[in-house]
């Protein structure tokens, strides 16, 4: 009997000890729940460059960041590649340019040498013409101002070859 008697007051010294902790414990699990609960209901992301250190572990962890990367890279590729064409585009437009210049000196050397007198307003348009350019700005506009100058010489080469 003292042996049952002991038990229970030991079984009931803990359930009270237990249940004081557990007390604070509780509050304590409660807490952490309803932060864990409010922390689950922001919105994730798998796109590192929106918000935060959890958007970016998400990203991390979806693989998502080197989807990202690896497309970036795909699109910085694209964009050295194009702008390459447009620079040879650009070579070639300044070669054909030039060579329609030697084609005005040529044609203009031979009237002269004819005495041949240009009409009035095609020797500003001959000057004008020889007169070397250097577009400046992006590739595209250097592009488009080559492109009206070289129209503008051909025009003036099948003037210049309709005088001879």
């Amino acid at each position: 009997m003292q042996y049952l008697a002991a038990r229970q007051d030991l079984t009931h010294g803990l359930l009270t000890l237990y249940n004081k902790d557990n007390s604070n414990d509780m509050k304590s699990y409660m807490i952490l729940g309803l932060g864990i609960l409010g922390l689950s209901a922001c919105q994730t992301t798998s796109d590192s460059a929106q918000g935060g250190f959890i958007n970016g572990l998400n990203a991390i962890n979806s693989g998502a960041y080197e989807k990202q990367s690896e497309n970036l890279g795909k699109q910085t590729a694209a964009e050295r590649s194009r702008q390459a064409d447009l620079r040879q585009d650009l070579r070639i437009l300044k070669a054909e340019y030039a060579s329609l210049q030697r084609l005005i000196r040529t044609q203009s050397s031979n009237l002269s040498m004819n005495n041949s007198a240009l009409p009035l307003g095609m020797g500003e348009r001959v000057n004008s013409a020889l007169i070397a350019i250097e577009p400046s700005g992006e590739v595209s506009t250097q592009l488009n101002e080559l492109r009206r100058s070289i129209a503008a010489a051909r025009a003036l080469v099948a003037e210049l070859a309709n005088l001879s």
